[in-house]
């Protein structure tokens, strides 16, 4: 039997040994590497997502929870973190397919936001939602960020920010299309 199996590597981890985290990340790597490519069909964001891991594992001390055998926990880690990003990928087009609903049907522009004219009519536009409502549609739409991440900045329930949001998207939607109407 190898005397570096996963059972000893798993116990000089919780000892605090970085050789022995050194040898888990030579061994496992490349295997979780493949396991996050073959997911997300992105060999740069299959490198983040174990590399990242990694890391936390390390110092979050991630492996002193391990209760199963280290090799399933590192690829059912690794496998969550990717249903994360494809959810995470999803929701993004979603957002952005949402806000193309708010620019005028016939200005939509071949690059999207680099078409000038038509961010000023949209930063114009957001000048005229309420503060509250504006302010969680650039944190969601412009900043990408969660509606959680959103409701937890700034001191208020996630229901408050998706009332918010919708406030925001009805007023764009009436005022780019009366825009559009001139």
């Amino acid at each position: 039997m190898n005397q570096f199996n996963d059972a000893w590597l798993l116990a000089q981890l919780r000892a605090g040994d970085p050789q022995a985290f050194e040898m888990l990340f030579n061994r496992y790597f490349r295997l979780l590497w493949m396991e996050a490519y073959a997911r997300l069909d992105n060999a740069e964001e299959a490198e983040d997502i174990v590399q990242e891991f990694f890391v936390e594992l390390w110092e979050k001390q991630l492996y002193l929870g391990i209760q199963q055998s280290l090799k399933y926990y590192l690829y059912q880690a690794v496998r969550n973190r990717c249903i994360n990003r494809l959810q995470h990928r999803k929701t993004a087009q979603k957002r952005l397919d949402n806000y193309i609903v708010v620019m005028p049907r016939n200005q939509l522009p071949a690059y999207r936001l680099e078409n000038i004219e038509l961010r000023l009519r949209l930063d114009h536009a957001i000048q005229g939602i309420p503060p509250e409502s504006a302010r969680v549609f650039r944190m969601m739409y412009l900043e990408h960020k969660k509606r959680k991440e959103v409701a937890a900045q700034l001191g208020i329930s996630e229901n408050t920010v998706k009332t918010q949001l919708a406030r925001a998207v009805r007023y764009l939607r009436r005022y780019l299309d009366n825009f559009n109407e001139r």
